[in-house]
């Protein structure tokens, strides 16, 4: 969604009556396991959905300094535990295999809240990786062009920082 301006031009298109947009991750990611998208396999930690994009899942978990990792997963995963599970990830470097993450994750959080913040973390850290939410903005701040007069957008988000960001470029 963020060239949509890009292909447009390519194909000499000025403006379109209507633009449907599904945020959702294409089950062609997650269905790789070698790409570490999923917590049911064990992988390398790359999570990007362009693989000749520079950084990786464990560039991020390894890296960042824990303040830093938190936020990333407080922001992006709306994640509570966030500063317990950072330090964790911290204390536990290099991470480099899902299930790395997935024993610093379960060393954080009680076993009966263990599936929800997995798929928050999960999801901050992809995010991050692919610049999900930039490239969101991106796209938002650019359809208004694209329509004509009258025309239609729909957008079908997946969580709630999708979803606050269409509402609030909607109003």
């Amino acid at each position: 969604f963020e060239y949509i301006s890009r292909y447009m031009h390519y194909f000499g298109i000025t403006q379109v009556d209507g633009i449907i947009a599904d945020l959702g991750v294409s089950s062609h990611h997650l269905d790789d396991l070698e790409r570490g998208f999923s917590i049911r396999s064990d992988a390398d930690l790359d999570m990007r959905f362009d693989s000749s994009q520079g950084i990786k899942a464990a560039d991020v978990l390894n890296q960042l300094p824990a303040m830093e990792l938190a936020d990333v997963i407080y922001q992006y995963g709306e994640e509570r535990r966030s500063r317990l599970i950072a330090r964790n990830i911290e204390k536990m470097r290099p991470l480099k295999t899902v299930f790395d993450l997935i024993e610093a994750i379960r060393r954080s959080t009680p076993p009966n809240h263990r599936d929800r913040t997995l798929a928050r973390v999960f999801q901050a850290i992809r995010i991050k990786v692919n610049g999900e939410l930039e490239k969101l903005e991106k796209f938002l701040s650019s359809f208004t062009k694209r329509l004509v007069v009258g025309g239609r957008i729909a957008i079908i988000s997946f969580h709630s920082l999708e979803d606050r960001r269409v509402k609030h470029s909607f109003k």
